[in-house]
Parts: C-alpha cells; structure tokens; sequence
C-alpha cells in the first residue's frame, strides 16, 4: 500500500469516526415522530392524571442523542485502542469536567432526602423530586433533558476534543450543521405561509407511525398565523437555533471562492435568518443582533477586506425582513420588536368582552382565601364569594348579597354592576367550576359540601401560604411572565449554592401553591410551570449556583481565549474566521439563554463547538488548518 493509501485510509476513518457526532448535530434537531410515552407517578401528580401521553419533537430527540453518544464512545475507545488517537488533556477543559462532576452530585446526592430535609423544607413543593429519582435521570415529561442528557453534553465535548485534528474535520462538522438547518429553516418559513410540511398528508404519514394511523386526522400543531416552529416545537427554540447556527453560515460565506459557493452560502445565509424571523422570536432576534456585533468588532478586518460583498448580503437579509413583514401586514415588526405592548399588559384585545380594564392594565386578583362553605376571591375592584349551600351554588359580594346570573350557551355571567367582566363554567360532571375574572381562570372544587381551590395536576391547594419572591414586581408580564416566573425562582437558589435539585426537576420545586400568582401571570392556577424561561435560572436550579458559575467560566474563557488569537496573534484570514463565528455562535447561545431555557437541539451543537473550539485554541498555531 503507497503513501497515497494510507493517507486515503487514514482520511476515511477519521471522517467515519466524526458520523456519530454529525449524527448528533444534523439528524437528531430533525427528528419528529410520534413517541407514546408512560407518564411517572410525579409527573401526573404535578401535570395531568394519565398514564400516556403522545409526544411528537422531543422524547425521540433524547433517546437518538444518548444513542449516538453511545456509538460515538465505543468508536473513540476503538480508535484509541488501536492507537489511531491519541488520548488528549488540557487545562481548560478541567471546568468541563467540574461541570460534570457537579451535575452527577446533583442528581445522585439530592435522592437522599434526610441529609437535605431541613435545607429545602420551605422550598421543595409537596410534591418532590426525592419520592421518584426517574425525572433527575430522564427528565421532565416534554422536555427529556436529564441526567442522561447532561452528561451527554460533557461527552460530546471531549470526545470532540480529542477526535478533530485539522479543519478539513471542521468543515465537516459545520457543513452539516448548515445543511440540517437549511432544511429546517425550509420548513420553518414554509409554516410561516401557511403550508406546514407536519399538516401534509406525507408530513402526518411519516411523523405518525402507521399502527397509529387513526389519529393522524387529530395530530393539530396550532401556533398562530405567521409564525413557525419547525422540528424544534417552540418558535423560541427556532429563533434561539437559528441565531446560533447564522455565525458559521456568514464565514461559510466569506470563505467562498467561486461564484457556486457565494450564491449557495448566501442563499443558506438567507433562509437561516428568514427562519429566524419567520419565528417572531424576540430572543433569538436579539442574540442574532448581538452576536452579529461582536463578530463585526472581532472580524473588522475581515469586513473591511469584504465590504462589498457583506454589505449585497446585509441587503439581502434586509429585504427578506421587509417581505416576511409587509407579507404578515406588519405584525412580524410588532412582535418582534414588542410594539404597543407594555409589562402589565399581555396581547389584551380591548375589543374582547368580560375584559376589565383598570386605566391602562387588566384588573389583578389581589387575594385567595376560604370562608365557610365557600371561596373568596378579590380583585382590586370586587368580591365574589362562590359558596354552597345545602349542596347549592351560590355567589355573594362582599357584603353577602346575593349576585344575579345571566346565561348563554357555553357561560354564566353576572348582571350586577361591577361583576360584567366575571363568568364561570361548571367543570366535568358539575364536579365544580372555573371561575373567570377577565381572562383569569380560577379552578374550584366542590368537595363534602365544602368548595376548595384546584391548582396544577387536580391538586387541592389551600391559599394564603406565604410566597417569597425578588424582584420584577409591577414587572411580573415582562418577556411573556418570565418576570414572574423568575421572580419566584430567584429566592431558591439560597438553597441550591452547591448542590442542585437534580436535572430537570424545576417543575418539582417551583412553589405551585401560588395560586394568585398564577392565576394573574399564568393565567390560570392550573397551570404548571415546568421550566423557568431562562438557561442560567435552570441550570442554578437543577445542577447548583456553581455548577452555572463553571459553565460561565467555560463559556467567558473561549470567548477571552478567542479575542486574544484574533487581535494579538493576527491569525492569517482563513484561520481567523473559524474563531471569529465560533465567538458568535457562543455569545448567540449566552444571549438566547437570557430568555429560552437549555434544549437538546440546540445544546448538542453547543457543546460540539465548545470541544472544537477548545481543540483548536489548545494547539494554537500547531493546529493543522487546511484551506
């Protein structure tokens, strides 16, 4: 066998050593397929009393990605063995492994309730993660990102670390992450049209396997006009992946050398940011806009050497805006950009009736309690007390006078002045009522003559019990309610400085019996908030205040450590745009994190980066960078 063999040998098995992690990256955000999926004994506690649910975007995405970590561990333990690698350590990987290490004591540590008991006895709800371990390793039902997951992105990382060795594999790794986004940004803007791929006869044939044929008719994704969600559910996930991906698709762009390679990395360009926008994600809008500055404070060089043809493609992407928007009549602006709304009003339609408007906010509970027989609710302008007497519903006010009711079809409404804007309707077999105030739902129960309070999973809740919060008040509607969500997590990280609740397990510590709280910001005090909203809340939550401080040293130090080889050690051009977009697509990650919580689709790519990044900056100027 010549040279030339070899090297092909060599070439061939290290671009088979990379499958499973492009396996990661470009197949698994594609996957969409019905799962039907066992729901645990703490999940229908906290949401919902079934023992199945159907999944369509994410249950499959963990099993593939656990999947592919796997085969990519037996392929590096083979090659190693053989001594086709070798094996590779660097300081600034140590906080990987910290990371890890934490997210292991955090979901194995937390099982053992009496060592901690005392701790959490004011901030774990009813309802735990000690009394089931299967939510820290699977995770939460519709999200799936556990212990198995985590560790996962530890893996990754390092497996990637030690396996690429020149750019020639970095190509490879970015191509088919610009190629899997191609096709998801496709069907992102084909949604924002109207034709959603998932609502076509072959979308429902192959995303529902034919022994469920039956309910293909009944599989409905209803996101709202102009809007998109893609593979990855959440219009948020879709902007959040999209600002991530966009760095490496403008470097793709600039490293083109013939006229086929400019036109398909701006068309590719393109359709990224036009998935972006078709999502109307504030979010990832503001990750790409902030990325995209520091890559042109990083990259002014390279932006003075290609002005001219950045400045056709700035152009490109602004006509693109302007289509998507004048084609939604100019509600992708105002979404995007949050015009005519305010923190203390959400998306409220003055038009809508039962609407009661306190000058320019929608009227607030501002109290639950019991009485009697009966509830008492009061807003800031009335009282209503739902009572029953000998098994009889009534409602009074405030001075015991009974209210009068008007009907129609689907509600029961009051005529007595100052109550227009409250309704309610019978729940199951007159097992009790919601009750309306405005667009404020509140589930009552009747039980042994009595009527008691319903929160998230069915569950009985007695009001009144002290709530602590921090911040955001009168702020609560920022970022759709995350001000509210995060200004009941806040106060819980004194107890998890060290040592979190266990991945994933937010939606078991999240203080639920807030019922006036949810009931104003949420809308509804059955709703179960499962997720903060917010990267750096989740991981200080579920891994521990420490393990999110290691996870901003990984990130502050790639992004220091990039700087330093852009301006002080003047890499040549070609070289110099792999860390430049590499900057971007951290900071787009850290900015989209601000708003949107960890998800798979995205976080895989993440760490992927992290371990090319750090490969490259270990080795320096001996990296092998191949044009």
């Amino acid at each position: 066998m010549n040279k030339k063999d070899v090297n092909r040998s060599e070439l061939y098995i290290r671009i088979l050593g990379l499958l499973p992690i492009i396996f990661i990256i470009a197949i698994v955000p594609l996957i969409v397929s019905l799962k039907v999926v066992y729901i645990s004994d703490i999940e229908k506690v906290l949401w919902n009393y079934i023992d199945t649910t159907n999944d369509f975007f994410n249950k499959y995405k963990s099993e593939a990605f656990i999947g592919g970590i796997a085969l990519a561990l037996i392929f590096t333990s083979v090659r190693l063995l053989i001594g086709d690698l070798k094996f590779k350590v660097d300081k600034w990987l140590f906080p990987v492994g910290i990371y890890g290490l934490l997210i292991v004591i955090s979901t194995f540590m937390m099982k053992y309730k009496d060592i901690f008991a005392d701790v959490y006895e004011d901030v774990i709800s009813d309802v735990s993660v000690f009394t089931n371990g299967n939510i820290s390793l699977r995770g939460f039902w519709d999200r799936y990102e556990g212990f198995y997951i985590l560790v996962g992105y530890i893996v990754i990382t390092f497996i990637v670390f030690i396996t690429v060795e020149n750019t020639k594999q970095v190509d490879i790794l970015i191509v088919s992450i610009l190629m899997s986004s191609s096709i998801i940004s496709v069907i992102a803007i084909f949604q924002f049209f109207g034709y959603d791929f998932f609502q076509s006869q072959i979308g429902l044939k192959l995303m529902v396997p034919e022994m469920y044929a039956s309910i293909r008719d009944q599989v409905i994704f209803n996101f709202g006009k102009y809007t998109s969600y893609s593979t990855l559910y959440n219009p948020n996930y879709v902007g959040g992946y999209m600002a991530l991906v966009f760095p490496f698709a403008v470097a793709f762009f600039i490293k083109a050398k013939n006229r086929v390679y400019i036109f398909v990395s701006a068309l590719v360009c393109t359709l990224i940011f036009s998935a972006l926008i078709s999502s109307n994600s504030t979010t990832g809008f503001i990750a790409f806009l902030v990325a995209s500055v520091v890559m042109f404070v990083l990259g002014f060089g390279e932006v003075k050497k290609n002005k001219l043809r950045l400045s056709l493609l700035a152009l490109t992407l602004i006509l693109s805006f302007s289509l998507l928007n004048i084609y939604s009549g100019s509600l992708v602006f105002y979404d995007i950009f949050k015009i005519e709304k305010t923190f203390n009003e959400k998306n409220v339609d003055v038009t809508e009736p039962y609407i009661h408007k306190l000058g320019d906010k929608e009227e607030l509970i501002v109290n639950m309690s019991k009485t009697g027989y009966g509830a008492r609710i009061e807003t800031e302008s009335i009282v209503i007390i739902p009572t029953l007497v000998d098994n009889k519903l009534f409602f009074f006010d405030d001075q015991q006078k009974a209210l009068t009711l008007l009907s129609d079809a689907e509600k029961l409404y009051f005529e007595d002045d100052g109550y227009e804007h409250i309704s309610f309707q019978y729940l199951g077999n007159n097992e009790g009522i919601q009750l309306n105030v405005g667009r404020k739902k509140v589930s009552l129960y009747f039980l042994e003559g009595q009527i008691e309070y319903i929160g998230n999973g069915g569950r009985l809740f007695q009001p009144g019990k002290n709530v602590r919060t921090f911040g955001f008040e009168g702020n609560e509607y920022f970022g759709n309610s995350r001000g509210y969500i995060w200004s009941r997590t806040i106060p819980m990280l004194e107890h998890t400085i060290f040592v979190g609740t266990g991945p994933d397990t937010f939606a078991t510590v999240f203080p639920h019996y807030d019922l006036v709280g949810k009931a104003n910001y949420l809308f509804n005090t059955a709703t179960l908030p499962d997720k903060p909203h917010n990267m750096y809340l989740q991981m200080a939550i579920n891994t521990g205040v420490l393990s999110l401080l290691i996870f901003l040293i990984i990130s502050l130090s790639i992004l220091t450590r990039n700087a330093l080889v852009i301006w002080r050690f003047k890499e040549k051009s070609s070289n110099s745009l792999y860390y430049i977009a590499m900057s971007g697509s951290v900071v787009a990650y850290l900015v989209a994190g601000l708003g949107n919580d960890s998800v798979i689709s995205i976080s895989a790519i993440f760490w992927t980066l992290i371990g090319v990044n750090s490969i490259m900056l270990s080795k320096g100027n001996k990296f092998n960078f191949q044009d």
